[in-house]
């Protein structure tokens, strides 16, 4: 049957039905010619079994039109080898979501930056978080800003450590919120104290999970975010933050945050803050802390606290501080209680 396969015009095959198609083998597939294969109809390859895939000639593969790639099963682009892959380099840009899909972790590996960039957003969103680990840091790296924003929240999660830091800042600001908000805490080392500061030039930090935010180093709160970023942190996260980040921020960052930033920050992570810290809430932000917070203040804590910022503690802050904490308190801080309504709200 290859012999006469291999004398078939062009022509003639072209009238050969899917159903034909379909019947032959492998050495009949090896022997369709590339001007062939070029004159099938899209739905005559897609008959071509699957496990005879492997025996079309890379140079009829490279001869296929446009139309003709489209018709390809999900399966015969699985099946294909990388070589056979490769031959079709100038087709790939063709490939559907469906078919990108099915590309086996051996052609998305050896798939070149231009290849990957003449693939369609749609088959881009399509790629699986399987298919990501088998992509280069270059050709993550070269992916224009359309193509990342086009990344499927579960591929971009799947990304390695040195995928996320190939990653630039036009990139990253590139990201929406839902593609943001998977970044996994695993992956905060490598967007960096730039990579941070991307996602805050663009307000999209705060979508950034409560497990990401507790990963961030010292360097990426306190340059990363800085000052003028520091407010973008939702109360969830503000609350996610661990002991030790907020033992290790400096006094600017905590002076700038917001009122409700303050009111979300835990117990647990009070006992973080130094009486520097403390102290640098200011007047201003000193009633933000709940009743909770107050009551587990240390000794140092207390007596970090300057006269103006005793003086405008609430009431209820103040009635929730326990007797130990009311001996620690010295003459600055009770030089601050100068109301009646203060007076009384202390537990003595």
């Amino acid at each position: 049957m290859a012999s006469v396969i291999s004398s078939l015009s062009s022509s003639q095959m072209s009238y050969l039905s899917q159903g034909q198609m379909q019947k032959l083998n492998s050495a009949d597939v090896s022997a369709i010619g590339t001007q062939q294969l070029a004159g099938l109809s899209s739905t005559q390859i897609s008959g071509i079994q699957i496990a005879d895939v492997v025996d079309i000639s890379t140079t009829a593969l490279a001869a296929l039109q446009s139309s003709q790639v489209g018709g390809l099963t999900t399966g015969q682009v699985g099946a294909l080898n990388t070589s056979q892959f490769q031959a079709m380099s100038s087709q790939i840009g063709q490939l559907t979501g469906t078919q990108a899909a099915a590309l086996t972790n051996g052609e998305i590996g050896s798939m070149s930056s231009s290849e990957f960039h003449s693939l369609q957003s749609s088959a881009v969103a399509a790629l699986t978080s399987k298919q990501m680990a088998a992509m280069t840091t270059d050709t993550i790296a070269g992916l224009s800003t359309d193509l990342v924003s086009s990344l499927s929240s579960s591929a971009l999660g799947a990304l390695s450590t040195a995928m996320v830091q190939a990653l630039g800042t036009n990139q990253l600001q590139n990201l929406g919120t839902s593609q943001v908000k998977a970044f996994t805490s695993g992956q905060m080392a490598g967007l960096g104290t730039v990579g941070i500061q991307a996602l805050a030039g663009t307000s999209t930090i705060s979508s950034l999970s409560t497990s990401a935010i507790a990963a961030l180093s010292t360097d990426q709160l306190e340059t990363g975010l800085g000052t003028s970023n520091i407010t973008q942190l939702s109360t969830a996260q503000m609350a996610a933050l661990t002991t030790s980040q907020i033992n290790t921020m400096g006094t600017d960052l905590i002076s700038n945050l917001q009122s409700n930033q303050v009111g979300a920050i835990t117990s647990k992570q009070i006992g973080g803050l130094t009486s520097a810290g403390l102290a640098a809430l200011g007047t201003s932000l000193i009633s933000s802390m709940s009743t909770a917070d107050v009551a587990t203040l240390s000794t140092a804590q207390l007596q970090g606290l300057t006269s103006d910022e005793m003086a405008n503690m609430l009431t209820s802050q103040l009635h929730a501080l326990t007797t130990g904490q009311l001996a620690s308190l010295g003459t600055d801080q009770l030089a601050g209680l100068t109301t009646t309504a203060q007076i009384q709200a202390l537990n003595v």
